[in-house]
């Protein structure tokens, strides 16, 4: 299945553009730049303004993605598992039709 900003729950984040729009940790607001990689609970991301390297984490956090040239928010609650578990959801969701 292609992704796309209805199903990008279930696909992998990394290489996406994303921006930190809410986070516990106020400085984080703001934050742009380029998925490197996904944990259960954060990601790394590399910075659009400066190139460095930040760990964000996933709880109580809203990140915006963009896919295809369109926007979408995703509460970082919702990624809060394991990446190559919430990927393999589609797996099964595409097994059952």
């Amino acid at each position: 299945m292609r992704r796309n900003p209805l199903n990008l729950v279930y696909h992998e984040i990394i290489g996406l553009k994303v921006e930190v729009v809410r986070s516990p940790d106020p400085l984080l607001e703001g934050v742009r730049g380029i998925v490197l990689w996904e944990t259960t609970r954060s990601l790394i991301i590399k910075r659009l303004d400066n190139g460095r390297k930040i760990r964000v984490l996933k709880p109580d956090t809203l990140f915006r993605f963009e896919v295809d040239g369109r926007y979408v928010d995703i509460g970082g609650n919702e990624l809060l598992m394991d990446p190559v578990e919430r990927t393999k959801r589609i797996l099964r969701s595409r097994a059952k039709l």
